[in-house]
């Protein structure tokens, strides 16, 4: 195991990391760079003697739980065809290693791109067809048949409280003594915005049922890699909380 020591109250520098890295996956001498992430801290690792992987650093609030839950998830859209990146588990068998206040987990590299500027009908073609295999995959799940509290809160939103923040904004901005185009845009969105809350209950009162399963959790572009128009991996799956698949 590392013997690298981490003070709990200070996040690892990228040398800790990189002895971690060492110590407890064989990846001697890795250069590290920092990539984009909202949660986690992650990081393109290429070891001294070329292999390349992807490293995701939990911070101290993370729910490592949950995360092995996300792993087991990562896990089972691979068994059903859905390009995944298969984690790397450390010289113990670990999916996640904990060193003093240090989590990580090492993922395989996966070849590709984000697609930012708006997909092709065969990118949009192939994105619809892969979240219909993800659903398919996730089906069956048991967590499927539970409760979905955050569905609940969708189907049956507190009108009042989205109609007082919109009277704050609007009083926000009539308060200001010169107006810009952010803030007439502003208040055009929030006019219109205001107007549909008053549509919003028959709305909701006519919708079918609407099924909830165990999802991808946040199947978006972000998070859907491509060659040319085919995808070559889907990354960062969510924990399986049942959401609206629609």
């Amino acid at each position: 195991m590392p013997t690298t020591t981490t003070n709990a109250t200070e996040p690892p520098t990228a040398t800790q990391i990189t002895e971690i890295l060492a110590d407890a996956y064989g990846l001697a001498g890795a250069r590290l760079t920092r990539l984009d992430g909202q949660v986690a801290i992650n990081y393109r690792a290429e070891s001294e003697d070329g292999r390349v992987v992807f490293v995701k650093h939990y911070q101290p609030a993370a729910d490592l739980t949950a995360e092995e839950d996300v792993i087991a998830q990562t896990r089972l859209a691979g068994q059903h065809g859905v390009p995944v990146a298969a984690v790397i588990p450390s010289c113990d068998g670990e999916a996640i290693t904990r060193h003093a206040a240090t989590a990580l987990s090492v993922w395989q590299w996966m070849p590709g791109h984000t697609v930012e500027s708006g997909f092709t009908p065969a990118q949009q073609a192939a994105a619809g067809h892969m979240l219909g295999r993800i659903h398919a995959a996730f089906a069956g799940h048991p967590a499927s048949v539970r409760p979905s509290p955050k569905a609940d809160r969708w189907l049956a939103p507190d009108l009042a409280k989205r109609e007082a923040t919109i009277n704050r904004l609007s009083d926000l901005i009539n308060g200001r003594a010169e107006h810009d185009e952010f803030d007439r845009q502003a208040a055009a969105t929030l006019a219109e915005r205001r107007t549909q809350l008053r549509h919003l209950p028959g709305l909701l009162a006519g919708l079918p049922p609407l099924h909830t399963q165990v999802l991808h959790g946040d199947y978006s572009v972000k998070n859907i890699l491509f060659s040319d128009d085919d995808i070559t991996a889907v990354v960062d799956f969510g924990p399986t909380e049942p959401y609206l698949a629609a």
